[in-house]
């Protein structure tokens, strides 16, 4: 599922964001190699680094000195490609990060267009600038060369290929922290037992803040670069869920829960109440005016209306 427009993104170990079409991921048996946003993230979670790749299965990247010549080189390789000579110079000159390899994407639904060898132009917003299949292009072995050696760090992938992001279309954020807990309850009973109580406790903005950091870092690691999320009650507790979406560049739906019956004294609202803080909710993102950024109220059996 392609998700269109501007996307902050985390560092290309979980994603990079594509400006006009898609996200994209690392397809690899082993974990991406971890990237600073995740880094920063393991750290507020007090976990360490995430395990980082095998040598053997992590794409070589390369950075040199030979910048203006690496930049030229480039340039003449996108004008090959057909983006002129003006927008092949300023993409050239806003490029910071080079991806070598075979690139998988979909240009429409059920359409699948694979490139054996494509390079593809990340600048320092850390949006995709360019694509170029380069059986259309060409690049020849001294012109890769002067790629390998210049200032644009250059990602080769090898046997890897990129692929769009995974979209997660329903996912409780609250709940990552006991994933695959009593799965032989029914689910009502599974509710009152583990959901209920522990959602409670997102009353305190700092757990929801290491609970949401873990998910949305977990999320990422797993190529899920969009994902609709269902936090709980408490309107604090979702604003942190927003920042930490935002911090880590994942695009990201964040919908504040609304209960007012059939759930316990601890975790349920008085229903006016719920609505001034739904308003609430909704205003503070829009006015944070970010575009990867949506709010929407989750209503259930828990809701009156």
């Amino acid at each position: 599922m392609a998700e269109p427009g501007p996307v902050p993104v985390a560092g290309l170990a979980a994603a990079v964001g594509c400006s006009g079409c898609v996200l994209w991921a690392w397809l690899s048996g082993a974990p991406p190699p971890p990237g600073p946003e995740q880094r920063r993230l393991a750290a507020a979670d007090g976990g360490g680094d995430p395990e980082p790749a095998r040598a053997a299965d992590t794409p070589a990247a390369t950075a040199g000195s030979g910048g203006a010549a690496a930049a030229e080189t480039l340039r003449r390789v996108l004008e090959r490609a057909g983006l002129g000579r003006e927008g092949s110079a300023a993409a050239a000159s806003a490029s910071v990060l080079l991806f070598h390899g075979p690139i998988i994407h979909a240009l429409s639904l059920g359409t699948v267009e694979m490139t054996p060898e494509a390079l593809l132009g990340v600048n320092a917003a850390g949006r995709i600038s360019f694509t170029v299949d380069l059986a259309t292009a060409g690049l020849a072995a001294d012109e890769l060369a002067a790629l390998r050696g210049g200032d644009i760090e250059l990602v080769e992938l090898g046997d890897r290929m990129l692929i769009p992001g995974f979209v997660d279309a329903h996912a409780h954020a609250p709940q990552h922290a006991f994933t695959g807990t009593a799965l032989d309850l029914p689910l009502l009973e599974w509710l009152e037992r583990y959901t209920f109580p522990h959602e409670a406790r997102f009353a305190d903005p700092e757990h929801a803040r290491k609970i949401y950091t873990r998910a949305v870092r977990n999320h990422l690691r797993n190529g899920s670069t969009t994902v609709s999320y269902f936090a709980t009650i408490h309107n604090e507790a979702c604003k942190v869920l927003v920042e930490v979406c935002r911090a880590a560049g994942q695009r990201a739906y964040v919908g504040k829960v609304n209960m007012d019956r059939n759930s316990p004294p601890s975790y349920c609202e008085e229903t006016q109440q719920s609505l001034r803080d739904t308003n609430a909710f909704v205003d503070h993102v829009l006015n944070l005016n970010d575009v990867s950024c949506r709010c929407f109220p989750d209503l259930s059996r828990c809701s009156s209306r």
